[in-house]
């Protein structure tokens, strides 16, 4: 994602939804990503894919993310279904995972909150 293309991005929802959630979201990788880009302005929602087998952790969602973490929708589909097919084992798994995104997001909220 370009400085160019974050900046083009932040501004749609502001100039079409001032002040609310929308019109766009964006499906953003949580790896490889610079964590000083403005996701927080663009007042939208967004995906994070490839949690687990793919590569990225949830502490990468977490310090991407951190500045809108209301907003981010972290997805661990193909390491979760490791745990298949047995329902419970993939619930808690689930469980498990969705706890330590908890925990993770709101540690990025509050330590960007300190300064």
């Amino acid at each position: 994602m370009g400085d160019s293309f974050a900046a083009r991005f932040a501004a749609v929802p502001l100039n079409e939804a001032p002040g609310r959630i929308g019109p766009i979201g964006a499906v953003v990788g949580p790896t490889g990503m610079d964590p000083d880009l403005e996701l927080r302005r663009a007042q939208a929602l967004f995906l994070a894919p490839g949690v687990g087998a793919q590569g990225a952790a949830p502490e990468d969602v977490a310090r991407v993310f951190g500045t809108c973490r209301e907003r981010v929708i972290p997805s661990a589909s193909r390491s979760l279904l490791v745990s298949g097919p047995d329902v419970g084992r993939l619930r808690d798994g689930a469980a498990l995972l969705a706890a330590e995104f908890r925990r993770l997001l709101s540690s990025a909220n509050e330590v960007q909150h300190v300064g």
